[in-house]
């Protein structure tokens, strides 16, 4: 493939995505924080929460995994 026809798809992908993006988020976002509640990885996280509840309508909410030293959590998805 060349970088045009990369290029091209890439675009076209968007153009269609677009439309399916308009209503998010609908429900409630869930941040998972790899630390326990209370450290400053928590404090800054709450922090990212109230500017993206203003800024995307929704709340956040925050899900302390502070498991096997960070790794649960970082590899937690839902």
């Amino acid at each position: 493939m060349t970088y045009r026809s990369i290029a091209t798809a890439l675009v076209a992908a968007t153009a269609l995505a677009t439309p399916a993006l308009a209503d998010y988020p609908t429900r409630t976002i869930e941040m998972i924080v790899p630390a326990p509640a209370g450290g400053g990885t928590d404090v800054a996280a709450r922090q990212m929460t109230a500017l993206l509840e203003a800024e995307l309508g929704v709340s956040v909410a925050i899900l302390n995994v502070a498991a096997g030293g960070g790794s649960v959590g970082v590899t937690q998805f839902s």
